[in-house]
């Protein structure tokens, strides 16, 4: 079992960008949603698609921080289909915009 969170973990750092859907992850490790879904909170105490949100959020922030790229190219390389439904991600995730998450994250690594 820890194999398959392990394996779930690999095929999200791979395909994070582009896959959103437990379901597509679910089929290329071969198993059922709710097989994974139990695998993924018993090893990590999450479900996958909370997994696949905090790996995105994650690399957001990166690219916020780090990178001098726009809000909408961060959107697009992040497999987002806009910039709106990109800032909507982020909003809901962090309750601030991309730019007010950037201010943040300025803040904290000072």
């Amino acid at each position: 079992m820890i194999a398959d969170c392990f394996e779930f973990q690999q095929l999200l750092e791979a395909e994070y960008h582009e896959n959103r859907v437990v379901t597509q992850y679910a089929q290329k490790l071969n198993t059922s949603e709710k097989k994974l879904a139990l695998t993924i909170k018993k090893y990590l105490g999450i479900s996958p698609l909370q997994a696949i949100h905090d790996r995105i959020l994650l690399e957001a922030k990166r690219l916020l921080l780090f990178e001098t790229t726009s809000h909408k190219e961060i959107s697009f390389q992040l497999g987002f289909d806009s910039p709106a439904s990109f800032s909507l991600f982020i909003k809901n995730k962090t309750g601030f915009s991309p730019s007010e998450l950037n201010s943040q994250l300025v803040k904290i690594h000072k």
